[in-house]
């Protein structure tokens, strides 16, 4: 018997990547296979053009041609009660070429856009849940199968992962290691690169690019959330994404929940995907990196003792005031326009937040209140 799979893909102002997606998805001809998009209260015609796709009246910029599909739309309230009873025997009717559409009518970002089709899926009855990216495209017609199949012989996995490229076929990060505070200050104070490199054979880096050494499924810390296929079951016992993470460090942070209650993780280097990466993130004014550095702070505070913390958040108010100090002298010297690159913005933003970690440290004031700051957990894309 074949499982029950749902495949989810937020959107968000991203319908020409999300049209790609849907084309790769229904190529891959698995059966028992739902396919749902959820908008993430997108500010664009995306909602219609994808309404249009499903309909055939028009196709993507792949340019494939594809038989409509039978589209049903929910709202988030009725998606998350598992749908409608009529609207569900439609789509069985439709077999494979169903597709779900939920309109969450806000961002939720990628944690909360992907728990509202969690809900629903779980409330279906899936087996497992693929979350892919909506510009992510499967790069051979067997890579949904490669990963169900190793799903359903690997019931100690709780997640499992593909290998990454980019579209011109460079391969990309796929999974990596936990963040630990020597990886941390490596990154912040990159001594090590005087080292010579075969003292660093053996150690393990925070993103990992895969090689083709690797042909067999690898247990790993973390895939990359592109394309993460979870067991229904684990999901039910350490729970859905932490929508603390507004975009980034999610799947890292829902792995380590899943190690912790004896979940394997693994990446399969025959699930292979083409991953543009980003592609939502460039429709905003926000970098990837800023977004990524909210998140890193949020699972700081979240998964690393007193001790560390104090240490982590030290470490980024020496370097990013180190960073911003340079700028100024160049500034100074006229060697720079005086404008602050991305790089700096990026580094003022580590400050502040680093600044508000170590805040959080402190006693607390005679009034009861801790001396904290706004760090901006509850980033959202603007």
């Amino acid at each position: 018997m074949n499982p029950k799979v749902a495949i989810l893909i937020v959107n968000w102002n991203g319908w020409k990547d999300t049209l790609q997606c849907l084309e790769s998805v229904f190529g891959q001809g698995l059966p028992n296979c739902r396919t749902v998009v959820i908008d993430n209260g997108s500010r664009n015609d995306s909602v219609a053009k994808i309404r249009d796709w499903a309909a055939g009246k028009i196709r993507s910029t792949l340019e494939r041609a594809h038989e409509p599909v039978t589209l049903i739309s929910y709202s988030r309230e009725t998606a998350e009660r598992g749908g409608s009873a009529e609207e569900e025997q439609r789509l069985a009717a439709a077999g494979d070429r169903g597709l779900v559409l939920i309109e969450t009518g806000a961002n939720l970002g990628f944690s909360g856009g992907n728990n509202v089709g969690m809900r629903y899926a779980l409330a279906q009855g899936a087996d497992y849940i693929l979350l892919l990216n909506n510009d992510a495209l499967f790069a051979s017609p067997d890579t949904l199968r490669v990963m169900v199949e190793f799903m359903n012989r690997t019931p100690s996995a709780g997640a499992c992962g593909g290998r990454l490229f980019y579209p011109d076929g460079e391969p990309q990060q796929s999974y990596g290691n936990f963040p630990a505070l020597p990886r941390i200050l490596g990154y912040l104070f990159p001594l090590y690169k005087l080292l010579p490199s075969q003292w660093l054979k053996g150690v393990k880096r925070s993103n990992v690019v895969p090689d083709d050494s690797v042909r067999k499924p690898l247990q790993v810390d973390w895939p990359s959330g592109a394309c993460l296929m979870v067991r229904s079951q684990a999901v039910w016992d350490v729970g859905m994404l932490d929508e603390r993470f507004f975009l980034y460090m999610e799947e890292t942070d829902w792995c380590l929940r899943m190690k912790a209650r004896g979940w394997d993780r693994y990446y399969l280097p025959q699930a292979e995907v083409i991953h543009t990466f980003g592609g939502s993130v460039t429709k905003t004014s926000t970098s990837m990196r800023q977004y990524h550095l909210e998140s890193q702070f949020v699972y700081y505070r979240k998964h690393f003792g007193l001790p560390a913390l104090s240490v982590v958040a030290a470490g980024y108010l020496l370097r990013s005031t180190c960073s911003i100090w340079l700028w100024r002298v160049s500034c100074a010297l006229d060697l720079s326009d005086g404008i602050p690159s991305p790089e700096v913005q990026y580094w003022r933003r580590a400050r502040r937040l680093a600044a508000a970690a170590i805040r959080n440290l402190l006693p607390e004031t005679d009034s009861g209140q801790k001396q904290i700051t706004a760090a901006s957990t509850a980033v959202r894309l603007t």
